[in-house]
């Protein structure tokens, strides 16, 4: 499962951060909610990809159809805990943490250290991520 900034780090930059994402055998999952974050942030994410609009667009799109989406209800009924679990940290993790109870067994793949403070699902930075496709 991908958190907002592997998915921004994804679109900003040809980075090692895309080419797992390309590369990776694995599905990869993300709360719908991704989207709606994507697009408040299209601006900035298109200045710092230096991209024009229709360059930045089919890049969204290929970047997305790595991704699978969940829907906002499927996540409902693990919102109260995934709230306690990032509310003192950050809430805009929670439906990162909701999808990860969501899907057991799935690892949250995010470089927002933060996240490692919790202990209610497993997250893997990318550099974590790169050691276990090297394998």
């Amino acid at each position: 499962m991908v958190d907002s900034n592997v998915l921004f780090s994804a679109l900003i930059r040809d980075s090692l951060t895309r080419t797992l994402l390309f590369s990776m055998d694995q599905e990869f999952v993300a709360p719908a909610y991704i989207v709606e974050e994507a697009e408040r942030h299209r601006d900035i994410l298109m200045r710092k990809s230096r991209m024009n609009g229709p360059d930045f667009d089919l890049l969204m799109r290929l970047v997305m159809g790595r991704v699978r989406l969940v829907p906002h209800e499927t996540l409902d009924k693990h919102r109260e805990m995934s709230l306690r679990c990032v509310g003192p940290i950050d809430l805009d993790d929670a439906p990162f943490i909701a999808c990860a109870l969501a899907h057991p067994g799935s690892v949250l793949w995010s470089d927002d250290s933060h996240l490692k403070k919790q202990s209610l699902v497993p997250v893997m930075t990318t550099a974590e991520m790169l050691s276990c496709w090297r394998r």
